[in-house]
């Protein structure tokens, strides 16, 4: 396994346990105090903070050569893929926002930052199934 499949696994569970923790939290909180109150259980988003820790988790190795023409070719489709479906949600995020507000014309302020980190989501967990799934695709024995 290379340098760029152990960053798609170590994406993939960051933010999959972030997920599953913030849907906990504002599930429990809209239970037990309500919808206004359980907004405060997206604070568990701040766990992809941790996504900031790659540089340091995995460094580069010197000693032999980490990134050839197939791995340039896999990571190019896995951006262009991942940014292919972060437009896409930011369009379909604005146009439900759109729809919803059409009654009345507004919507809450606290939608908004939501998007971009939805799009970011979609971005990163895009290219990192990309990623481990062309991976799969080749030879067995990497």
């Amino acid at each position: 396994m290379n340098k760029t499949q152990k960053i798609a696994w170590y994406n993939l569970i960051v933010i999959l346990v972030s997920l599953t923790l913030t849907g906990a939290a504002v599930g429990t909180l809209t239970i037990i105090v309500g919808m206004p109150g359980a907004i405060s259980g997206f604070g568990f988003l701040g766990f992809l903070g941790l996504l900031g820790l790659q540089p340091i988790l995995f460094r580069k190795d010197k000693s032999k050569v980490s990134f050839d023409e197939r791995d340039i070719l896999i990571s190019r489709k896995s951006v262009i893929l991942g940014f292919t479906l972060s437009y896409l949600f930011f369009v379909f995020a604005c146009m439900g926002c759109w729809w919803y507000a059409r009654a009345d014309g507004m919507i809450d302020v606290k939608v908004l930052p939501l998007i971009v980190v939805g799009g970011y989501l979609t971005s990163e967990l895009s290219r990192s199934i990309t990623i481990l799934v062309q991976y799969g695709r080749g030879d067995k024995n990497e």
